[in-house]
């Protein structure tokens, strides 16, 4: 399983979700929501391996096992976030947009 290796990262992820979980009465857009962007993380180290980020030799002998867990990681991301995303009440759904379009180009710009 690809894991990523930036042990901080585990935390300035799961302490704002932790914090907005606990501060309302999570339903199922929040929980959709929360649960999408840690699949997104997932996604994040098979993505950088298969860049070839991890160096070329990794991504030679673990890139059927990093597109693979890309794939299912990006493809429960993007069903979870349109869960939550369909879930929101009409009137919150605009305040979705600006992290999705930051996150979208950092996830270009990597």
């Amino acid at each position: 399983m690809f894991l990523p290796r930036e042990h901080g990262a585990y935390g300035q992820l799961l302490a704002p979700i932790a914090v907005a979980l606990a501060i309302g009465r999570p339903g199922v857009a929040a929980l959709a929501l929360a649960a999408g962007a840690i699949s997104a993380f997932i996604a994040h180290e098979p993505f950088v391996v298969l860049l070839g980020q991890r160096g070329l030799g990794v991504a030679r002998e673990r890139g059927m096992e990093a597109r693979w867990w890309f794939a299912v990681s990006a493809a429960v991301a993007l069903i979870l976030g349109t869960v939550g995303f369909v879930a929101i009440e009409p009137d919150a759904r605009m305040s979705v947009l600006p992290p999705l379009v930051l996150v979208l180009a950092l996830a270009l710009w990597t």
